[in-house]
């Protein structure tokens, strides 16, 4: 949970990157994240993780960011 203390409109441009040892489902404010399933796959969590970026601008509101 974040709040931006100038309101989401001064933001140009806003990115999540996210990771997880096993599965996961991103949500931000009520609305899922991307449409991938299974995400983000199997790899050797020992040795690498796979991240995936997404565009979350349109998604931020001006009070609280859940």
């Amino acid at each position: 949970m974040f709040s931006l203390d100038s309101g989401a409109e001064g933001i140009g441009r806003a990115r999540l990157y996210i990771t997880a040892h096993g599965l996961y489902e991103a949500h931000l404010n009520g609305h899922r994240i991307g449409d991938q399933v299974l995400t983000p796959g199997t790899s050797e969590y020992e040795s690498r993780l796979q991240y995936q970026t997404y565009d979350v601008t349109d998604m931020l509101t001006s009070r609280e960011n859940i």
